[in-house]
């Protein structure tokens, strides 16, 4: 999956919730883009807490509800994360 999101280095926007789909990535995994807003709820990204999500500095807007994450919510993210914008509760 890695390979296929290599060449998107311009994407800001990611918003694809409801669609039920899976990602799957290599746990080290660091996108070469940056996002300002992300929306996959309903997709299946646990059950663990993507990590690739801390290398997000831009984010802004984040929607990750129904995602089945069965880890706890890291203290990174609160710490290095300035969203300004929450549609629905993270887990």
């Amino acid at each position: 999956m890695e390979d296929h999101l290599a060449n998107l280095t311009n994407l800001i926007h990611f918003l694809a919730s409801g669609n039920n789909l899976t990602l799957k990535v290599y746990p080290g995994w660091y996108p070469t883009f940056q996002l300002i807003r992300l929306g996959m709820s309903s997709w299946q990204l646990g059950p663990n807490f993507p990590s690739w999500i801390q290398s997000q500095n831009k984010l802004h807007y984040l929607a990750m509800s129904n995602i089945g994450i069965l880890d706890s919510i890291p203290t990174w993210f609160w710490a290095t994360l300035s969203l300004s914008f929450f549609s629905k509760p993270l887990l």
